[in-house]
């Protein structure tokens, strides 16, 4: 009887034309209110407060409060004298070539086909081209124009954040929060302040240009009536039945797919933007609902009786996989839904897997073991990293450019308190899992700092402040949403969130200036950092180098000392002091220092210049033949040691080996005069007394 029951069911499910039983069942009212809310496009409900909120002016009037208060923030950075640091600065700006030309053809080409310094970022190259175009050469010694380029492109993110928030959520207090904790905190100074960091701010724009883009995409409406067939149906984007997508849809995922590779030419950081996507589907844009109902369950299931043993055996494996996203999960999506969505993303991934090959192969000499750290150091600094990262937002104290790794490890206390709070946390977030902002905020804050925790080390920083500029985002979408959350049934909740954000804006205001201050100049920035961590080699190493060229030698030996005191593998270090050395004319002990650095890191070709100079300066023409060849094998275009190593040929007698390596320096360099000098002095020893004279003109 059961059996014949249910053919008789699925023959009442066959198609009959016209039939009162294809028509959908009537609903109660309230249920299709619960349904259109649910489904319901971010757009209509955004059309209509944007239109009353646009009358009544406020949109502008926060918009022009994003601006100013960053503005603010940021002054102190176009004061006369704020200037470059000895911190990348010479290599991205003042010290480099290609860049202090301006844009020419050659230095365009350069942009595009350099791996120089580590990275491949062409945009950022050209950021800083343009800037040295039209600000003329004297922004070489008065770089305001560079911070000016720098800041404004911030304060066009910070508002371009909040409007992207405005129109996926509509609520404008805590998205006018988010963009204010993004646009002025502390933690963005070193960003916004340090003109190498030219790619954060950059990349930033493009980041939340593309998420904008997608916005767009994600809610469009074609012809302005109905839902979003992106929202709450099948959102299997362009990629599946291509043929009903209108043109505008594909043009705006154009955009979306543009931006995004424009945002990795300018920092390979937002690798991860297509995950936030994802994130971004299941909240705010909503096009991840929720499971089926109970019926349409029980409905399934009568189905899957009907099928053959082949085909229920593989219905039961997927719903037993689809469970993995059940409504009890974290994201309460069928697989069915999710899976199209990831799919609709393949171009972004694709883009994403190209910019992390191209980076590995640029920072292949910057992913070399440091020093002794461990694998395990990595794992415990990222634990103790994510945790730190947080009590920053709230405490921004203390902060400096280059946090190094504790040379005995992460205290076990330190550690401990880090995995409490992260679980806990997480914890909490599973438990709230009905607040979806929170699930996508914290994410969100995770994913984007997985390119830079540090599993994967790149240079000795143990963390940076940089790299919380698109993570904190998430933590204050959590922060921000919650509040509107809390504050949700009170009336007066207009009243609270001007009051607070009032209240907020002067203090980040005064913090990040001052912060901001601290970048001025080289020493403006070490002495705060020694002030803030007495313990920081870099900034011993840093300070010290700006003591010598002060003729400060005696300060400037100390720092040396200092530096490789707290840090014994410090190469930099080690040379710098063994400069100090060969300047008091103590060889011996200058000697030593170079052979540590080469020791230490034995591609470096400084150090092997400097032990060149050490042992010409003994008479070992021989000795400093060899290292400034092993030098050049390693930089063949090291001018210096092309020269150098002329030197130690003509003190050999073999002149014509010497004038080789003249004439190689002053090819490379047209305007290294000593080279041309040298040459000349040659020549004329040799009688060729009108090449010589040539050669002393040149060198004038």
């Amino acid at each position: 009887m059961g059996r014949k029951r249910d053919r008789d069911a699925a023959a009442a499910r066959k198609w009959v034309p016209g039939s009162a039983r294809n028509r959908p069942a009537e609903r109660p009212a309230r249920e299709w209110r619960k349904s259109n809310d649910e489904c319901r496009s971010p757009s209509s409900s955004f059309d209509i407060w944007i239109s009353s909120f646009a009358r009544s002016g406020i949109l502008a009037a926060a918009c022009a409060v994003l601006v100013l208060s960053t503005l603010l923030a940021f002054r102190p950075a176009l004061d006369k004298d704020f200037g470059f640091v000895n911190l990348d600065d010479n290599h991205y700006v003042y010290d480099n070539s290609h860049v202090t030309q301006g844009l020419t053809r050659e230095s365009v080409a350069w942009a595009f086909t350099s791996l120089e310094f580590d990275n491949w970022h062409p945009l950022t190259w050209l950021s800083h081209m343009v800037d040295r175009q039209y600000f003329g050469e004297e922004s070489l010694q008065n770089p305001w124009g560079y911070h000016l380029t720098s800041i404004l492109l911030h304060t066009i993110s910070v508002v371009v954040l909040f409007l992207v928030l405005v129109r996926m959520t509509s609520q404008p207090w805590p998205s006018f929060a988010v963009a204010v904790l993004f646009g002025i905190h502390p933690l963005r100074a070193e960003s916004v302040a340090w003109i190498s960091e030219r790619k954060d701010v950059l990349s930033g724009l493009f980041f939340m240009l593309t998420l904008w883009a997608y916005a767009a995409y994600a809610m469009h409406r074609p012809g302005g009536k109905g839902d979003s067939p992106h929202l709450c149906a099948a959102p299997y984007g362009p990629f599946r039945q291509m043929g009903t997508v209108p043109f505008s849809a594909w043009v705006r995922y154009g955009l979306v797919i543009g931006l995004f590779a424009l945002g990795l030419m300018a920092k390979p950081m937002l690798v991860t933007l297509p995950v936030l996507l994802l994130l971004l589907d299941y909240w705010p844009l909503r096009r991840l609902p929720g499971a089926g109902s109970r019926a349409q369950g029980a409905a399934k299931g009568r189905e899957l009786r009907d099928e053959s043993p082949g085909a229920r055996k593989l219905s039961t494996l997927n719903r037993q996989l689809s469970t993995l996203n059940s409504p009890r999960s974290a994201l309460g999506a069928p697989r069915s839904i999710f899976l199209p969505l990831i799919v609709e993303k393949l171009p972004l991934f694709v883009l994403s897997a190209a910019s992390c090959a191209v980076t590995i192969i640029a920072q292949r000499g910057a992913m070399k073991v440091i020093d002794t750290i461990t694998f395990r150091l990595r794992w415990q600094n990222a634990l103790a990293s994510c945790a730190t990262y947080i009590g920053q937002i709230f405490c921004p104290i203390h902060l400096y450019p280059l946090y190094p790794f504790p040379e005995h490890g992460i205290p076990w206390p330190e550690l401990v308190l880090a995995v409490v709070s992260l679980a806990t946390i997480t914890g909490i977030i599973v438990w709230l899992r009905a607040w979806r902002w929170l699930t996508v905020g914290w994410l969100w804050y995770l994913v984007t700092l997985l390119p830079v925790i540090g599993l994967v080390q790149v240079g000795v920083q143990a963390r940076a402040d940089r790299y919380t500029y698109l993570s904190h985002i998430g933590l204050y979408i959590m922060l921000a949403w919650t509040a509107e959350k809390l504050l949700a049934g009170l009336s007066i909740r207009s009243w609270v969130w001007a009051a607070a954000l009032t209240l907020l804006v002067p203090i980040l205001v005064e913090s990040t200036a001052a912060q901001t201050r601290n970048w001025k100049d080289s020493e403006a920035l070490w002495t705060s950092t020694l002030r803030a961590n007495p313990d920081v080699a870099l900034a011993h190493n840093n300070l010290g180098y700006i003591r010598e060229s002060q003729q400060k030698f005696d300060e400037a030996f100390e720092h040396y000392r200092r530096a490789v005191e707290i840090r014994p593998r410090y190469v930099e270090g080690h040379i710098n002091l063994g400069n100090i050395y060969m300047r008091r004319k103590e060889i011996d002990k200058a000697m030593e220092h170079y052979a540590t650095a080469i020791d230490i890191r034995s591609d470096f070709e400084l150090s092997y210049v400097r032990m060149a100079d050490a042992l010409m300066s003994r008479g070992n023409w021989t000795g400093a033949e060899a290292n400034l060849r092993r030098a050049l094998s390693i930089d063949p275009q090291y001018v210096v040691a092309h020269w150098m190593l002329g030197e130690a040929l003509c003190q050999q007698r073999k002149f014509e080996d010497g004038i080789a390596e003249y004439r190689l320096a002053v090819r490379l360099s047209p305007g290294f005069s000593s080279g041309w000098t040298s040459l000349a002095q040659t020549l004329s020893y040799l009688g060729r007394n009108a090449e010589a004279q040539e050669c002393y003109n040149r060198s004038r």
